[in-house]
């Protein structure tokens, strides 16, 4: 970050980066030459929304979740379409280099943890900026100074980009692990049934019974039955049907109950 830009091999991404923006090098944390950014602000509070400056006329992949449990992916060209709860932006530019023409640079953006705090990437529809928010979700767990909230990386192959990048945070966190370093459990090599496709939320014990039989009858008898979703006790928090579902009980939903013979039921 030099003179309000973010530079990345010589090729400028951002422009108008805030001077409260601050960076620590990476090179001592993994593979890759990279920086976390951080931010210093004048207040503490629970909630920051941060300007990292402007992006346009590129090509980005951004990951953003879209409800609480699901994410999704949009492709765009400039800052005003990164979507809200970005949680992974990689972008492609390719002019002002010192490199070849041919020559592509991929830019990762990872939103990380940082003590209490979350982070997340969003753009603003005004002026093309990219935004850092950075939440603790406590009105009275607030701060004013992050030093590792955003992971920034480049190269020229955009998956030895995004591995080097996972393998430096990684290191920095050390709260999970790559998917080469963990085992795969023996379910895998059983085949199973997961009963969303067939039913959604209208699964029921009668359902899920038909499905096996079927399956049975066709030669393919299932080693372990996924029921999703609809078999725990939940209950929203206001009469309409969109509100979040919560857990109101331990015990299975009253459709897969038998009360004449407990052990008839799911």
């Amino acid at each position: 970050v030099s003179d309000g830009k973010l530079m990345v091999k010589d090729r400028t991404i951002l422009t108008g980066v805030s001077d409260n923006v601050t960076e620590t090098s990476a090179a001592t944390t993994g593979p890759v030459n990279g920086v976390f950014l951080g931010v210093e602000t004048e207040k503490e509070e629970s909630r920051h929304v941060v300007s990292l400056g402007k992006l346009t006329d590129v090509r980005f992949m951004a990951c953003f979740r879209f409800k609480l449990w699901w994410m999704a992916q949009k492709m765009g060209e400039n800052g005003n379409e990164i979507p809200l709860e970005t949680q992974f932006l990689l972008v492609e530019t390719k002019d002002g280099s010192h490199l070849d023409d041919s020559d592509i640079i991929y830019t990762i953006f990872l939103p990380l943890v940082e003590g209490s705090f979350r982070a997340c990437l969003q753009g603003n529809a005004i002026n093309n900026n990219v935004e850092l928010c950075l939440e603790s979700g406590d009105v009275d767990t607030k701060t004013s100074s992050f030093s590792h909230a955003l992971f920034i990386s480049a190269g020229t192959d955009p998956f030895a980009t995004i591995h080097n990048a996972f393998v430096t945070v990684r290191n920095h966190l050390n709260t999970f692990r790559l998917r080469h370093e963990k085992k795969l459990p023996g379910i895998v090599d059983y085949f199973g049934w997961c009963t969303w496709d067939a039913f959604y939320q209208d699964v029921t014990q009668e359902g899920v019974d038909d499905g096996l039989r079927s399956l049975v009858g066709g030669g393919t008898p299932p080693k372990f039955v996924i029921i999703d979703d609809g078999w725990q006790s939940v209950a929203g928090d206001k009469e309409d049907a969109s509100s979040l579902q919560r857990l109101t009980g331990i015990k299975e939903n009253p459709k897969f109950q038998n009360k004449e013979d407990p052990e008839l039921g799911i």
